[in-house]
C-alpha cells in the first residue's frame, strides 16, 4: 500500500477560491443559521433573519474572521462543488469559524449518497456538529479529490474540534481527511482504500472506534496525542497504519496483519500490544469502565494510569 499526499493538489486547485475570500477586510461580524427562520434575510445579522441553512451563510461572509453560529437542526439540503466535481453540504472556503450553538448532540450536517458533509479550506473552523452519511465519490476526477473525506475533507491547516463523524465513507479517509480534529468522536466510518475513521490528519483527544478499511482501521497516517482508537478493522493496521502515536491507546483492533498497529508506525507511552518497541509503551489491557457502552474512561485499577 502506498501512502500518497494530497497536499501539493489540495494547494494548486484550491488557491485561487480561498484567496479571493480573504480579501474581505471588513470588521469580524456573526451571522447566524436556523432552519426554522421566520424571515431569512442576508447578511443574516440576528435571529429573526437568520439563514435557513449553513451554506447561505457562509456564502455572505465578508470577512475572515466571520463566525457562522448555528443553532440546533439537521442540516441535510443544499449543496455546493467543492474543489472539483464533488458536491459538499457545506463549504467553508475561508478562515472563517463555522460553530454550532449547543454541540453535535443536536446539530447536524447530513450528507447523501452524491455528497459529502464538508469541505473545510485553509484555516477555517468547524466546531460542534455530527457529521453523518456522507460518501465521496466511488469513482471520481481531480487527482483522488472525489474519493476522499466522506465526512470531511481538509485543508491541513484547518481545524474540527467537538463533532461526531459518524457512518460516512469514501476511498481514503471515510470519516475525516486532513485537518488538526481535537476532542472529536470518529465512529463507523468506512474506506474501501485507506482510513477509515482518518487519513493524513493530526488527531488530538479523540476517539476512534467500529471504523473499517482495507488499510488503517481507525487511522491512515498522520500524527495522533491521547487518542484511544479501539473496535476498529481493517486488512492491515486494525488501529493504526503508518501513524505516529503517543500517549494514545491502541487496543482491542483486528486484522489479519497488524491488528492494532502495522506498517510505520510508531509509539510511545501508549498502550497497545503487541510491543512496538519505543518509549514508554506497556502492553496490559487498558481496563476501560465499559467499552461495551462506549466509556473508555479507565478504571482505577487501569496499567495506563500516571504512565
Amino acid at each position: 500500500t502506498m501512502q500518497r499526499s494530497l497536499w501539493p493538489k489540495l494547494a494548486s486547485l484550491g488557491l485561487a477560491l480561498w484567496a479571493w475570500h480573504l480579501a474581505g477586510t471588513a470588521a469580524a461580524a456573526t451571522l447566524y443559521v436556523w432552519t426554522n427562520s421566520p424571515s431569512p434575510t442576508p447578511p443574516y445579522t440576528n435571529w429573526a433573519t437568520a439563514a435557513t441553512n449553513i451554506q447561505d451563510a457562509i456564502d455572505a461572509a465578508s470577512s475572515s474572521n466571520d463566525i457562522v453560529l448555528v443553532t440546533n437542526g439537521v442540516y441535510a439540503s443544499g449543496g455546493v462543488r467543492g474543489l472539483v466535481t464533488m458536491t459538499n453540504r457545506v463549504a467553508v472556503w475561508s478562515s472563517i469559524e463555522v460553530r454550532s450553538v449547543n454541540g453535535p448532540g443536536v446539530t447536524v450536517i447530513q450528507g447523501d449518497d452524491n455528497t459529502r458533509c464538508a469541505y473545510v479550506g485553509p484555516d477555517a473552523k468547524l466546531i460542534g456538529f455530527t457529521l453523518t452519511n456522507g460518501h465521496a465519490l466511488a469513482v471520481g476526477s481531480g487527482l483522488d479529490l472525489d474519493i476522499s473525506g466522506g465526512g470531511a475533507l481538509c485543508w491541513y491547516s484547518a481545524v474540527v474540534s467537538n463533532c461526531v463523524f459518524l457512518g460516512n465513507e469514501a476511498g481514503y479517509g471515510g470519516g475525516v481527511y486532513g485537518a488538526t480534529v481535537i476532542d472529536c468522536t470518529i465512529a463507523s466510518n468506512w474506506a474501501f482504500l485507506e482510513g477509515g475513521g482518518a487519513y493524513l490528519a493530526t488527531l488530538n483527544n479523540c476517539v476512534l472506534r467500529y471504523n473499517t478499511a482495507s488499510s488503517g482501521g481507525g487511522s491512515y497516517g498522520g500524527t495522533l496525542g491521547n487518542c484511544t482508537i479501539t473496535s476498529n478493522s481493517a486488512s492491515y493496521g486494525g488501529g493504526a497504519y503508518t501513524s505516529a502515536l503517543n500517549n494514545c491507546i491502541v487496543y482491542y483492533n483486528s486484522a489479519a496483519t497488524g491488528p492494532n498497529h502495522s506498517g510505520l508506525c510508531t509509539l510511545q507511552y501508549s498502550c497497545t500490544t503487541p510491543d512496538p518497541g519505543g518509549i514508554g509503551n506497556i502492553t496490559n489491557a487498558p481496563q476501560f469502565v465499559s467499552a461495551a457502552v462506549g466509556n473508555y474512561r479507565l478504571l482505577a485499577t487501569s496499567p495506563c494510569i500516571n504512565r
